[in-house]
């Protein structure tokens, strides 16, 4: 897996044990739903701007994102 995979993966999983779909939390975090989808997918970059809105959605920081998706050991 890309490491694009990888925290696409972790991403979309968390918004599932969330029990949001994608277009609830796209709207929350102010994106386009395609757009989320395309990052779940591992198709596109996520900007850290956007890994920050949906680390607040999930209670989270930025760096739990990065280390428990995998994707800080994935890009060394």
């Amino acid at each position: 897996m890309t490491p694009e995979q990888l925290l696409g993966w972790y991403l979309r999983n968390l918004r599932l044990n969330h029990g949001w779909t994608i277009d609830e939390l796209s709207k929350k975090i102010g994106i386009s739903r395609t757009y989320l989808n395309q990052i779940e997918l591992g198709q596109r970059n996520c900007p850290i701007k956007v890994i920050s809105k949906l680390a607040s959605s999930f209670n989270l920081s930025v760096s739990n994102i990065l280390d428990y998706s995998g994707y800080s050991k994935a890009v060394r």
